[in-house]
């Protein structure tokens, strides 16, 4: 996935490369950073996503095998935070 730009730039990019999603890839954006994204995401029949990715132990048992028993956390995943686009894939 292209990173064509942040904040200062979401508007040109998303006109100028056909943008058809928004990737934030970062926890650290104030509340109404988010909301201002999401009302542009809105406005422009985009689709919002968050980046969300997770660490987790590699558990084997000596062999090669995965250990049996519960991981502590969950796998590297993508989660959608708002679908703003109907029918998008």
């Amino acid at each position: 996935m292209p990173v064509l730009g942040g904040l200062d730039s979401l508007a040109y990019v998303a006109q100028h490369h056909g943008v058809r999603r928004v990737v934030i890839a970062t926890k650290k954006l104030a509340p109404d950073v988010v909301r201002a994204i999401q009302v542009f995401a809105e406005a422009h029949h985009l689709e919002l996503l968050e980046l969300d990715i997770r660490v987790r132990p590699v558990r084997t048992n000596g062999d090669g095998k995965p250990a049996s028993g519960p991981v502590a956390a969950e796998a590297v995943g993508v989660r959608s935070i708002a679908r703003v686009a109907a029918g998008a894939s």
